[in-house]
């Protein structure tokens, strides 16, 4: 009678998941390459935009936080300003801005990471947390998929009139996403494992 009911404790025990902390990183191939552009865009400077798809191994229970890490080399560009006044019109260095962004598919919302280089040709290595908008929120990441979307632009002075002369350029080689979540641990083989050395 007591091996039964120990018997029948296990086997609902072992259709349970148990959940662990974990930071896993998915890289995003897609990211990876040159924003910038030869063409100028007054006022606005030079951009670039790509996308990347992501699907996990695992489905997460629960979604603590999500970082965006990008490295490369970035070259300056130049832009000039018209300062109406002191300090003189001239050319100014312009660095490249970056902004990743992930849709909340369910809240009609998303999450935004923001970063940008100095205004100097240099290397750059950034990890950078998302923040939320408008109500957005982790759960539709438990479907274990989603897409991170990464636009790249020159900046310069937004209380001035500035026009570009040559774009800043990025060359971004590594692009990845880190996620801190639970993740399930499947208990099913260590406890059918026990249950039938009962039968033993």
């Amino acid at each position: 009678m007591i091996r039964a009911i120990l018997i029948s404790w296990m086997i609902a025990f072992a259709a349970i998941d148990a959940a662990a902390t974990e930071i896993v990183e998915i890289p995003l191939p897609g990211l990876i390459g040159t924003y910038g552009s030869e063409s100028p865009l007054p006022m606005s400077g030079c951009y670039t935009t790509r996308s990347a798809s992501f699907q996990l191994d695992r489905m997460p229970k629960t979604v603590y936080a999500v970082w965006i890490r990008i490295s490369g080399t970035a070259v300056a560009g130049q832009t000039y300003c018209d300062f109406s006044g002191w300090p003189p019109p001239g050319i100014q260095l312009e660095g490249m801005a970056f902004s990743a962004n992930m849709l909340d598919s369910l809240n009609s919302s998303g999450w935004n990471a923001d970063c940008a280089t100095a205004g100097e040709s240099s290397t750059f290595e950034y990890q950078v947390q998302f923040h939320p908008h408008s109500g957005a929120t982790w759960e539709y990441l438990e479907s274990g998929r989603g897409d991170v979307n990464l636009y790249g632009a020159g900046y310069s002075n937004p209380f001035v009139e500035c026009y570009p002369v040559t774009c800043a350029v990025a060359t971004v080689t590594e692009a990845v996403l880190v996620i801190e979540a639970d993740f399930a641990i499947s208990t099913h083989d260590e406890s059918w494992g026990a249950i039938k050395s009962l039968y033993r």
